[in-house]
């Protein structure tokens, strides 16, 4: 079919000299007619949607082999493309038989196939395949029949456009004709998809990472979509706004109406912003007769359950075969999972997130007037402790149990029981409700949260690499530095360290080194830094020592394990020696441990302690030492976007990502965070999103603490503050006498306690019995 644009559609030149379609400042007033929350209203409450990736991929033997066939070859897999077995009905009734809430069905991926009749291409599958049916209007008409909401996935870039030379160019689209493509055929689709088959629930966007697309063009086409269909949600992927993988947008400016997590699950959710999980059975999005990973029914009903006891949606993939059927390996997973909704679905769907910052035993979710304890390990002594609420409880019966039996409650403080019968409804997740009046409500004895001490930000910044290290040698102020160029080669990297006062470089060494930190020792100067190669990233951590800033011995201290990398180091003086701390991406990244020395030269690790929460995957890093006894202080980086315990922080900055926190520790295993109302360090307007990296010293009289500023990725700022005091008075300032500490984490465990998990030893109150027996009091 003609592949010229014959609609309507002008360009408006907007920023950068890209382009968006006219009538963008028309039709957002029209398209705000219906508002956020009563389109997404529906949405909220499904919980569960099934995304449906299909197309010529299914012939592959590996997904991504896509970017190995030469670019004129690659539409020839059309010719095959004949699934017989389709059948669109029975898509529709197998997904409702699973509990699902709505679908989400590629119109066309990456590779530009698209799997409807398309005016503006004739690579679709009712031209360039033996099918020639229109498979998108098969499954919206079912989808209407059945009551079941459909929404399209659709890829912003095109790898069959002819103005795309090679697939293996996957970080761009058309080069400088990208317009014309947005013009003449991404637009235009984008039409035929809502103005061609009914009422669409969902457009699910993707491709927005190459660098021709825009924000200003993701808000024109998000506009535009909605006036041709004001109820329309569209994903954020329209627009610029995606962090990596976990979706969330950076600031509430871009455009989008739900985050898009990818193959994961944010640690407590996205605070105050839907999202929605979209993940694989196996690891492939598209079918793969190769790929046998499948995830268990088990895990997959579980990480429904965690997702929405985190106030989000599962949007749950599946592959279908080349033939047009489902893998049967998936059904049999839909089908355990309908299963188990059968039985509880009342506890996902309509529900909100979870009001316990974390359950030992499983997950919850709620409603008004319930809340739905989702026991993924049953208690063997058959008593369920739960954090007390300030809401009265009525009753608590098992879901799954068709009578509802009243379940005994033992009243207590911080918590309370629910004794559970010997066996599980269940074994993979036993809901127990609890019934109350009104909003459920976590009851907490909240401490006063302090203020930090005050911190001045001095208007003063340096322009090079993020790790540093301000310290007195011979007193005199330096700062050790190290020069990490992006994109550079490791013959370009170096450590160096300059005058604080004048800004006068002494000495440049350690070439190809990186990740400095410093640390005097009497007369001599100690620097630690990380050796770096141009295949294999980081590798093992180095000493170099001299007493004249001009000659340098050099020792390797830390050897990485195999396949580990290093970073960041700190190194601090207490009464066994030296502590260091140093950063690895093992178990997870970010992390880091300690190791021990009695001359700065041979170092050992300290046995079993990580600074690493390895089931929320929480990045920490960029630690920094200092030991004032009894006390050992962790001044360190965190990403706060990933929530957990940084949700007690009240932040400044709606964008604010990357920050800074102090803990304390009398023995390197159990840490206090800072109780105090904010981080130590946040962005503050013009310091973007970062505020990480830190490291400090004394200076007649004051502290100062040299940080990083930026976006963490290609721009990196020095910056410094001030506290008017001595060090040991500060870090004594974030943990106030009278104040508990919010939480504090187990290095041995690797975990995070919260007070509310902790139940005292003996708790008095009445059991709640069935009203046909009186009340009784007993001691637990």
């Amino acid at each position: 079919m003609n592949r010229l644009h014959t609609g309507t559609i002008l360009l408006l030149t907007v920023m950068l000299g890209l382009a968006a379609p006219m009538g963008f400042a028309e039709t957002a007033p029209k398209a705000a007619e219906a508002t956020r929350d009563s389109r997404l209203d529906w949405w909220r409450g499904a919980r569960f949607g099934l995304f449906i990736h299909w197309g010529l991929f299914g012939f592959l033997e590996k997904e991504w082999d896509v970017v190995k066939i030469p670019t004129a070859e690659y539409p020839e897999l059309a010719k095959k493309f004949n699934p017989v077995k389709f059948d669109a009905e029975q898509w529709v009734r197998t997904a409702k038989e699973a509990g699902i809430q709505y679908i989400v069905f590629t119109s066309k991926q990456h590779d530009g196939f698209c799997l409807f009749d398309s005016k503006f291409t004739n690579f679709d599958v009712v031209d360039a395949t033996p099918f020639k049916r229109d498979v998108m209007q098969e499954l919206a008409q079912s989808c209407h029949k059945q009551g079941m909401p459909i929404g399209w996935y659709h890829s912003i870039l095109d790898w069959h456009h002819p103005d795309q030379s090679e697939f293996l160019q996957k970080e761009t689209c058309c080069g400088e004709r990208f317009p014309e493509y947005v013009q003449n055929q991404l637009w235009p689709q984008c039409e035929e998809l809502l103005q061609n088959y009914g009422p669409i629930a969902v457009m699910w966007f993707d491709g927005e990472w190459i660098k021709e697309w825009t924000e200003e063009q993701g808000k024109a086409l998000y506009h535009h979509l909605r006036e041709i269909q004001p109820n329309l949600i569209i994903n954020n992927r329209v627009g610029r706004g995606r962090q990596e993988k976990a979706g969330q947008h950076e600031t509430r400016e871009f455009v989008g109406d739900f985050g898009t997590p990818e193959q994961e699950i944010p640690a407590t959710g996205i605070p105050n912003y839907d999202w929605e999980t979209c993940m694989t059975m196996n690891d492939s999005w598209n079918y793969s007769r190769n790929d046998t990973s499948w995830k268990s029914s088990e895990a997959l009903i579980r990480t429904l359950v965690d997702i929405a006891s985190k106030g989000g949606n599962l949007l749950l993939d599946v592959g279908p075969t080349p033939e047009g059927e489902f893998p049967a390996a998936a059904v049999e997973r839909l089908q355990a999972i309908g299963d188990w909704l059968k039985s509880n679905g009342e506890s996902i769907y309509g529900t909100q997130a979870s009001i316990f910052p974390k359950l030992d035993w499983g997950r919850c979710t709620t409603k008004n007037g319930k809340v739905y304890l989702h026991v993924f390990n049953w208690p063997g002594d058959t008593k369920l402790i739960v954090p007390a609420l300030q809401n009265k409880i009525q009753r608590a019966y098992l879901l799954a149990d068709k009578n509802h039996a009243n379940l005994n409650i033992i009243e207590g403080k911080p918590a309370f029981i629910v004794e559970l019968p010997q066996t599980p409804t269940d074994t993979i997740d036993s809901v127990v409700v609890l019934e109350m009046d009104g909003q459920p409500t976590i009851a907490t004895d909240k401490p006063i949260r302090p203020e930090n001490p005050v911190l001045i930000k001095l208007p003063f910044s340096y322009p090079c690499g993020m790790e540093n290290t301000p310290l007195m040698y011979k007193g005199q102020p330096l700062l050790v530095n190290n020069r990490r160029p992006l994109n550079a080669k490791v013959k370009d990297f170096y450590l160096f360290i300059e005058d604080l006062r004048t800004g006068q470089e002494i000495t440049r060494f350690g070439e190809g080194f990186s990740f400095v930190s410093g640390f005097v020792n009497g007369d001599e100067m100690n620097v630690f830094a990380t050796e770096n190669t141009d295949d294999d990233w980081t590798h093992d951590i180095y000493r170099f020592s001299s007493t004249d800033l001009q000659n340098w011995k050099k020792e390797l201290v830390i050897q990485r394990k195999p396949g580990e990398h290093l970073f960041n180091t700190s190194v601090c003086r207490d009464d066994q020696g030296y502590l260091m701390a140093y950063d690895s991406n093992e178990p997870v990244m970010w992390s880091f441990r300690f190791a021990r020395s009695k001359d700065l030269s041979h170092w050992e690790d300290v046995p079993g302690l990580e600074f690493t929460d390895l089931e929320g995957k929480m990045a920490h890093g960029n630690a920094t030492m200092r030991y004032f006894a009894p006390y050992y202080y962790a001044i360190y980086g965190i990403w706060s976007y990933q929530g957990g315990p940084w949700v007690h922080y009240e932040y400044q900055l709606p964008e604010t990502k990357y920050v800074t926190v102090v803990a304390r520790s009398k023995d390197l295993v159990t840490w206090e965070l800072s109780p105090t109302r904010s981080p130590m360090l946040e962005p503050e307007p013009g310091e973007m999103i970062n505020n990480t990296d830190a490291d400090l010293f004394e200076y007649q009289g004051r502290t100062y603490i040299y940080y990083a500023t930026g976006n963490q990725y290609d721009i990196g700022t020095i910056r410094v503050a001030m506290y008017n005091g001595p060090m040991k008075e500060m870090l004594e300032a974030y943990f106030p006498e009278g104040v508990p500490a919010v939480i504090q984490f187990n290095t041995k465990e690797k975990r995070y306690i919260y007070p509310t998990q902790r139940l005292a030893p003996r708790v008095s109150g009445l059991i709640h019995c069935p009203s046909n027996r009186k009340h009784e009091t007993q001691e637990i």
